[in-house]
């Protein structure tokens, strides 16, 4: 299975195949990397508002950050799972 931008690339090469022009691709791309900061950006815009208005909630989940990373560390991956 082709990646999808290898197949843009590849369509963009076809001499014969004149609908798809290096405009289009640019184009194509731009907006999927858009589209996922977009979708990144709101959720992250949700959470802090949900967080600031529910300090409870803060709490608890500073508590649970503190509980398994302490106060020493960044996170990882790893702690994912936690």
């Amino acid at each position: 299975m082709s990646h999808f931008t290898v197949i843009l690339l590849e369509l963009s090469d076809l001499s014969s195949f004149t609908a798809f022009t290096d405009l289009n691709l640019v184009g194509i791309l731009t907006d999927m990397s858009l589209a996922g900061s977009d979708t990144s950006a709101n959720t992250a815009n949700f959470a802090i508002r949900y967080l600031v208005q529910n300090p409870k909630v803060q709490t608890r989940m500073q508590q649970e950050i503190d509980q398994v990373l302490g106060n020493d560390r960044w996170f990882t991956l790893e702690d994912k799972p936690k």
